[in-house]
């Protein structure tokens, strides 16, 4: 491969870990004690308003004004969901707990292709969490839904990245995220080569995913042949 596309949070970062240490913060900057509940909650609330977005159906300031506001309704909790949202923002930019390997992952592909960020999550706040995870060095583009004015798994989002490489074939690309629909879907349409990170491994891998493993550092062999 000559150009890799990475996803960050579930792919790279830990994306479970960080929210949940970022809520842990925001809980106690307000004096708030958060039921057990809370954390399915934010996951189901946040994935669903996620998904709401690689469809086009909701912006990302839209998702920012209501993630916590609907997570504070259907708890049935007390407190200021806006500021636990800016808290929450500013916290998970400073989170940066890796999924095991990944550091080594942007190293081993650094050297045998352009390594790029391709996030739905703003800019800023990927290129800091990339910079104190000590990955930024490894990475030399970040795509992100915010800049190119569309969310993966848009055709548009994915046409921008390729245009950035005009003398590399969309075959001589891969993507490697943990959403079948955002990262997989998406670039598998654009022509490009896809690695799913997921667990537990499929007993058939869909159509749109040609390699997928629970193991970053599977990846590196795959991506030398």
């Amino acid at each position: 491969m000559d150009v890799v596309f990475l996803d960050v949070d579930g792919t790279l970062l830990d994306f479970h870990q960080n929210a949940q240490w970022a809520i842990a913060q925001c809980a106690a900057h307000q004096g708030l004690r958060l039921p057990d509940s809370f954390m399915p909650a934010f996951h189901r609330i946040n994935n669903a308003l996620w998904y709401a977005l690689e469809k086009g159906e909701l912006s990302l300031s839209r998702l920012h004004e209501v993630r916590f506001q609907k997570i504070f309704e259907s708890l049935h909790l007390s407190g200021d969901a806006a500021r636990f949202e800016d808290d929450f923002v500013a916290l998970l930019r400073e989170s940066c707990i890796p999924v095991e390997g990944a550091l080594s992952l942007v190293k081993a592909l650094s050297d045998i292709a352009v390594v790029c960020v391709a996030s739905n999550a703003p800019r800023h706040q990927q290129e800091r969490r990339m910079t104190l995870a000590g990955m930024a060095p490894y990475i030399s583009r970040y795509f992100v839904s915010e800049a190119i004015g569309a969310a993966k798994p848009s055709p548009a989002f994915f046409a921008y990245c390729q245009h950035a490489f005009p003398d590399i074939a969309p075959d001589r690309m891969c993507m490697i995220g943990d959403s079948l629909h955002a990262d997989m879907e998406g670039a598998h349409l654009a022509g490009m080569h896809t690695v799913w990170f997921t667990s537990p491994l499929p007993a058939v891998l869909p159509e749109s995913v040609d390699w997928a493993t629970d193991r970053l550092s599977d990846i590196p062999p795959l991506l030398r042949k």
